[in-house]
């Protein structure tokens, strides 16, 4: 039989790479695993995560570009674990105010990268699931507030950012399937 002798499609993650893949703790992955919004296989004492399991819980095309995301990872070594935990504790405290919030309350931030954006929606969505929360972005002047040496947030113009609102997902509101 010829083709790639690594096929994801049919590899069974640990909960540890499924939460470095989604830029959560793993106590999130256990979370979802326990009641029962993650399916996984026990192997033993320990779980294995398909991507089917993970397509049922992310979506198809999510799943399937975190688990390219991870190869991709994998080859470039500590440097990428490294830069995942930090993105996930850029957003953790987002995570924290979003999860006390009401409703009809919502989180805006400013000064984002494209970047800053799809890593607060990989995180947010993979922490609330995307039935629940809804990230939007906007541009916003050019510019960027930069902290300086004194602790003072000045703004210095420059290339566009954008703003996002983080809120609750109303349950008629589109989602990609």
């Amino acid at each position: 039989m010829s083709g790639p002798s690594h096929l994801p499609e049919q590899r069974a993650f640990s909960p540890e790479e499924v939460s470095e893949m989604m830029g959560v703790d793993c106590s999130t992955v256990s979370s979802l695993l326990e009641n029962g919004k993650l399916g996984s296989k026990k192997v033993g004492s320990s779980h294995r995560i398909f991507l089917s399991d993970l397509e049922s819980y992310l979506g198809e095309d999510r799943a399937r570009s975190l688990v390219r995301d991870l190869g991709t990872s994998e080859a470039r070594g500590d440097e990428s674990n490294e830069q995942a935990h930090k993105r996930a504790s850029q957003f953790e405290k987002v995570a924290e105010v979003y999860a006390e919030i009401s409703e009809d309350e919502a989180i805006v931030l400013s000064g984002l990268t494209q970047g800053d954006v799809q890593n607060l929606r990989d995180f947010l969505y993979g922490r609330f699931g995307t039935e629940n929360v809804i990230v939007r972005s906007a541009k916003q002047e050019e510019g960027r507030f930069v902290e300086k040496e004194s602790g003072h947030w000045v703004f210095e113009e420059g290339n566009p950012t954008l703003k996002a609102l983080v809120r609750a997902r109303d349950a008629n509101e589109y989602l990609k399937a």
